[in-house]
């Protein structure tokens, strides 16, 4: 899955089964570990390691029946120092057939990234290995959420963490195109999205005894929505003169 904006590029990638860890957590469980003493036993988790790294080559349906299969038939597997244990697994899962079969019934997670590449199509980085800043994840996950679906999205404050220049010349665009296709409804403080996102209903809300309390609403062309607009809301004089130069008024 793929989500563009004007100078970014955002592709998500869903890896089935994809997360190595709770694959691993299952199979060296307390309930199919073999022996310690033994060379299965000494063994065993680099065995998981070596059969996931053979899975995630090819990823099928489930890995738990790739385990199998391959046990079943050793000459399609090479599991390089590990190959000669092969028949020793199959005979002690045999063996322990009540727990294998109850290990194979624990799903493994599926693995979802998301990496954010430059206008001059370098990669800036991945969720997942952490090169991220705040503001760069929140552009990934805001042009995949804005770029797929039909239905009313729901956003809190998503301006937070980027700063004004990438709002009025990425997210804006982007709220203006994809309102035009399903209903965005939002809480910001940046008047940038409502004023240049050409919001068709702005409620104005003040904090009152811990709750929020209408002040106004309606369109930007009523007085008093604009005039809470420029009272409330962080950078407001500017995206009510950015919205003049480009509606000319």
């Amino acid at each position: 899955m793929v989500a563009f904006t004007q100078n970014y590029l955002q592709a998500l990638s869903i890896a089935y089964a994809g997360d190595k860890s709770s694959f691993l957590q299952s199979w060296c469980s307390s309930q199919l570990l073999p022996d310690g003493r033994t060379a299965l036993g000494r063994n065993w988790d680099k065995l998981g390691e070596a059969f996931y790294d053979a899975f995630n080559k090819e990823p099928g349906h489930s890995i738990w029946h790739f385990i199998r299969d391959m046990l079943n038939d050793n000459s399609a597997l090479d599991l390089a120092d590990y190959q000669a244990l092969l028949p020793e697994v199959k005979t002690y899962l045999l063996k322990q057939l009540r727990e294998w079969r109850e290990v194979t019934l624990t799903p493994v997670r599926d693995n979802i990234d998301l990496k954010l590449f430059r206008s001059d199509g370098s990669v800036a980085g991945t969720v997942s290995d952490g090169t991220l800043s705040d503001g760069q994840r929140n552009t990934a996950a805001l042009a995949v959420l804005l770029s797929h679906g039909e239905g009313p999205l729901i956003l809190d404050q998503p301006e937070d963490e980027l700063d004004s220049k990438f709002i009025y010349n990425e997210l804006v665009p982007m709220l203006r195109k994809v309102k035009q296709e399903r209903q965005l409804i939002f809480a910001t403080h940046n008047a940038n999205l409502p004023v240049n996102g050409d919001a068709e209903l702005v409620y104005a809300l003040e904090a009152k005894d811990g709750q929020g309390v209408k002040q106004t609403e309606g369109g930007l062309d009523n007085p008093k929505v604009a005039e809470a607009v420029l009272d409330i809301m962080e950078g407001s004089e500017e995206a009510f003169r950015r919205r003049g130069e480009k509606y000319h008024f």
